[in-house]
């Protein structure tokens, strides 16, 4: 008995310290949400004061804008858990949870777009359970929900009521708000008969072991390039399950059209580099191979297969020939060279299309979905942390996901928001996923891209 109750006393102790810890990291992460507040006040008025001084100063304030954003996000999930760890004690010792101060916000413009929600009125006591009920007042919440092009304001009202019997006050619970601070083609490469979905993962260099970590349980089919951070997650003796590569031909072909770039070429004039007639002639047995693609693209898997088997096979076939006997005559010097050994020494995993129509020729789909991050790298810069990178992350696969199933992405989230907070953690996901209303599963063949090259027309 002893020992059980020091046990449960030091159980106790250890809840204490765990809410303590998460309220002064809650608190200090109001600090400087605070700061950062203050400091960005302080830049305005100084450029109200003094006029606009510089570019630098304007981008100086939005980069203190963003960081404000990050940290004030920051406070609110530790504010979060703060609170999660003080209920957790709370039922073994005592501890006083940490509420963050609100900040009194100027109300809303009177000519604002407004929608006036009542929630259903109690129609009993809570306390007795009479039914002879008066109407006190209301609490009324407005938040600022987004329309195309449009704002509106709605009104979400609790009316109090006080039981003439007992005198007790009795008002509906304020409803969960996603938001409560108020911040304001048919085409498609996919031949498998799920919908498509995409998943971003943010990291802070291009060393492999991110995408090994982020691809450490998945097993089936990985589109890519070959870039070397895949490799060991292709290696047989890999613990788990090792992953089939599948290569991306539009990267093959790059290497090609680097060399046999005419339209560069003549924008170089003499001082560029002479153009390669063995490119130039992989160039055009790549682009009969894509012209094979689009003719079957947006059908099923097995017509894939059999489009592939039929006209394909022969080519790609031809190809390796091609390109063996090609190489013999090159020096080891030859530019040309490395383009072909980048296809021969993993032929296999290039050609492995040709026996599976749920594989993609190339992984342009991917580097699409890509291509606005690329565009706009300088501005990922100022994530301010690596938690606000993952987060960017996040946002950018629910939106992706929708775009690449016909749907609009800020109409899919506004209803998402709106519903959520009805359903049970379990029950989200299965009701809530873009893809077509279906539970996420873990998918049987994945995409990995890098931004393509601007010059070429089939990247």
């Amino acid at each position: 008995m002893a020992l059980l109750a020091e046990r449960e006393a030091l159980q106790v102790e250890r809840d204490l310290a765990v809410a303590q810890a998460a309220g002064a990291q809650a608190k200090l992460s109001e600090t400087e949400a605070l700061i950062a507040y203050l400091q960005l006040m302080i830049e305005k008025l100084r450029r109200e004061k003094y006029g606009q001084r510089s570019e630098r100063t304007a981008r100086l304030i939005e980069q203190m804008e963003l960081q404000l954003d990050e940290l004030v996000t920051a406070a609110s999930e530790d504010e979060l858990a703060a609170a999660a760890a003080a209920a957790a004690a709370a039922k073994s010792g005592n501890v006083r949870s940490f509420t963050r101060k609100r900040p009194v916000r100027k109300p809303w413009p009177e000519d604002s777009e407004r929608e006036r929600v009542v929630i259903a009125s109690p129609t009993a006591c809570t306390c007795c359970g009479g039914s002879r009920l008066s109407k006190l007042s209301e609490d009324v919440t407005e938040t600022l929900e987004e329309i195309p092009r449009r704002f509106k304001l709605i009104e979400t009202v609790r009316e109090k009521f006080s039981c003439r019997d007992c005198g007790k006050v009795s008002q509906p619970p304020a409803p969960f708000h996603a938001t409560p601070r108020g911040f304001i083609g048919p085409h498609g490469p996919f031949a498998g008969p799920a919908p498509p979905a995409t998943v971003y993962y943010a990291s802070g260099d291009r060393r492999g072991e991110h995408p090994q970590k982020h691809l450490a349980g998945f097993t089936g089919i990985l589109q890519c390039d070959r870039y070397g951070g895949f490799e060991p997650l292709f290696d047989p003796q890999r613990n788990e399950q090792p992953i089939t590569p599948a290569f991306c031909f539009a990267h093959a072909r790059r290497g090609f059209f680097e060399l046999a770039d005419i339209a560069k070429k003549a924008r170089d004039g003499v001082k560029g580099k002479p153009i390669s007639p063995i490119a130039l002639e992989a160039v055009r047995r790549l682009d009969a191979l894509f012209e094979i693609e689009r003719a079957i693209s947006g059908k099923p898997a097995t017509a894939w297969q059999t489009g592939r088997q039929e006209k394909s096979k022969l080519l790609l076939d031809d190809m390796q020939a091609w390109l063996l006997r090609e190489r013999e005559t090159l020096s080891r010097s030859a530019e040309a060279l490395k383009p072909i050994n980048y296809m021969l020494r993993r032929w296999d995993d290039f050609a492995r299309f040709l026996d599976d129509g749920r594989i993609c020729f190339s992984n342009s789909a991917a580097e699409r979905a890509l291509r606005g991050i690329a565009l706009g790298r300088r501005s990922w810069t100022f994530a301010g942390s690596q938690r606000g990178a993952d987060r960017a992350a996040v946002m950018l696969t629910l939106i992706i996901t929708a775009r690449l199933n016909d749907i609009d992405p800020k109409a899919w989230l506004a209803d998402v928001l709106a519903r959520i907070a009805d359903l049970p953690a379990a029950r989200v996901c299965a009701s809530c996923c873009p893809e077509s209303g279906n539970a996420c599963a873990k998918p049987n063949s994945l995409r990995i891209s890098r931004p393509p090259d601007p010059r070429d027309p089939l990247a």
